[in-house]
């Protein structure tokens, strides 16, 4: 009960054919292509999420999308182009950066602005509340560079606290594990960053 309807029928919007995306996002799941939002949340619940139970926040979210003037807020509150909705120039890394974090997190929101703005491929390792398995793989790599009070924190539903966003660049190893958002993004902007948008550093 509450899991979303199921998906239509429908085919694919593109393909490995190179035929134009119509919608974003879009989702690549092996030989699979789909695009558009409700189309992909769909799909993921049909095939990944049978035995799971949507959230409460998440049925709720489910009806203030219905609106659709609330699906455009969140962009009408962030419209600078900092915030993702403008390319500015950059140079790409030779490895995809690895960021962890959890999708409600403003500050991790924050740290993929950056990553958009830039156009910066990078690998996103989803760590939610209760997601014991990757947090414990987090602590495994990076417990000592976390803060002692976050090591000391009590667990939350057999999951360790963590700290995030935090981000690994495989191209800069010296810089080790970065986990404060706007040092994040002055690092992003600062090693990756081109032209005016460099001197800017995200601010």
């Amino acid at each position: 009960p509450g899991a979303p309807p199921a998906a239509s029928n429908g085919s694919p919007t593109s393909d490995s054919t190179g035929r134009r995306l119509r919608a974003l996002p879009v989702l690549v799941d092996g030989s699979t292509t789909i695009c558009g939002a409700d189309q992909i949340c769909c799909y993921l619940w049909n095939e990944y999420g049978a035995t799971a139970t949507a959230p409460l926040n998440y049925r709720i979210a489910q009806r203030l999308d219905e609106v659709a003037l609330l699906r455009l807020l969140p962009s009408l509150l962030r419209p600078l182009p900092r915030h993702g909705l403008v390319l500015l120039p950059s140079r790409q890394p030779a490895e995809p950066l690895i960021l962890w974090g959890y999708e409600s997190s403003p500050f991790v929101m924050r740290v993929r602005e950056a990553l958009c703005t830039l156009q910066l491929p990078h690998l996103a390792i989803h760590v939610p509340m209760g997601s014991a398995a990757k947090r414990q793989a987090f602590i495994g790599q990076n417990k000592g560079l976390l803060s002692a009070a976050r090591r000391a924190a009590p667990q939350m539903n057999g999951a360790p606290m963590i700290q995030v966003p935090a981000l690994l660049d495989p191209n800069q190893p010296q810089r080790g594990l970065l986990l404060e958002s706007m040092e994040i993004v002055r690092y992003l902007y600062a090693t990756y960053a081109e032209g005016a948008a460099a001197a800017k550093r995200g601010e």
